[in-house]
């Protein structure tokens, strides 16, 4: 029996695991569309480095409405110029004929006391009695109407000239419009940001992704995992976990390529029961329990995602 546990167990002084490389998801939080794939599975990207170009799909529509909007406050501007201007030639043409009408009156005034003044001439008695200069009864009446088409210019005139002001200052279209505009420059800069970039210096894994494609927010679009594992997954019996503790230092060599080897640091320990992987058992078929040991490894290890692994304790 205890030659069969022997060979059952592992050693207390060494044990296995594998290299994990740390293995991200990349999504978005907005529905897109994949504009361009930069990669493709394998190939290794820097951090910072474009692999996706997407389309934010509700900001590309919102540009769109804007862009019908402009066009739409353009046409209310020219629509308000033209109104101005015809406002304008209907001022100035009220204003002439009131004018017109006026200056009629003060001419028939005018004749009618021509006509007074060859009737009192006709009549000698009446000329002396009127003497040689006669005034004109209407005289009262000729001023005021003069009076009259002074206001009713002056009058005209401020019309004319406050909608002359109004073609000349900023108008409320062009207001609207700038702020449209830097709206839609704004939205534009957002649609860049979903650019999608790598977050650190890896290898892509797989593409979940076709171009043109559309995408709802949240769904997975590519994973990326590190180049070099920067976590060494071991797996011990139970009974050696007390010899263990956080912060030890072991030696991590591989199993199939002892040339490469790194001492790495215990990051944590499992806090569960778990069976020990069925290629780091000496007998594969008898199962056997243990637990997960967590040790950091420096980036620049030659280990492979996966590359099985031997633990030993520091002597």
């Amino acid at each position: 029996m205890y030659a069969l546990n022997i060979k059952l167990g592992l050693s207390h002084m060494e044990f296995f695991g594998f290299a994990e490389n740390k293995q991200n998801e990349v999504n978005l939080d907005k529905d897109v569309t994949i504009s361009k794939i930069y990669v493709k599975t394998g190939d290794k990207v820097k951090k910072g480095q474009l692999i996706l170009q997407v389309v934010n799909n509700e900001i590309t529509e919102e540009i769109n409405q804007l862009d019908v909007a402009l066009i739409g406050v353009k046409i209310k501007e020219s629509l308000n110029i033209d109104e101005i201007k015809a406002e304008i030639l209907g001022l100035d043409q009220e204003k002439s004929n009131k004018i017109i009408e006026l200056q009629s009156k003060i001419k028939i005034a005018e004749k009618d006391f021509i006509f007074y003044k060859e009737l009192m001439k006709s009549s000698k008695g009446s000329m002396m009695e009127f003497g040689p200069d006669i005034q004109n009864p209407k005289a009262e009446y000729i001023k005021n109407l003069q009076e009259e088409i002074k206001s009713v210019s002056n009058t005209y005139d401020k019309q004319i000239q406050h909608y002359k002001n109004m073609m000349a200052s900023p108008q409320e279209t062009m207001t609207m419009q700038n702020q449209m505009s830097r709206k839609k420059k704004y939205l534009k800069s957002e649609v860049e940001k979903f650019d999608v970039v790598a977050p650190y210096d890896g290898i892509i894994g797989n593409i979940n992704v076709r171009e043109g494609e559309n995408i709802k927010a949240f769904a997975s679009l590519i994973s990326i995992y590190e180049s070099s594992p920067p976590i060494v997954l071991g797996y011990i019996l139970e009974k050696y976990n007390f010899q263990l503790n956080i912060g030890d230092s072991l030696t991590i060599r591989s199993v199939y390529n002892p040339g490469k080897t790194v001492i790495g640091s215990i990051v944590s320990k499992g806090n569960r029961i778990v069976e020990i992987p069925e290629k780091f058992r000496k007998i594969q078929d008898v199962k056997i329990y243990g637990i997960e040991i967590f040790i950091a490894i420096p980036q620049e290890n030659q280990f492979l995602q996966k590359e099985t692994l031997k633990i030993s304790f520091i002597q």
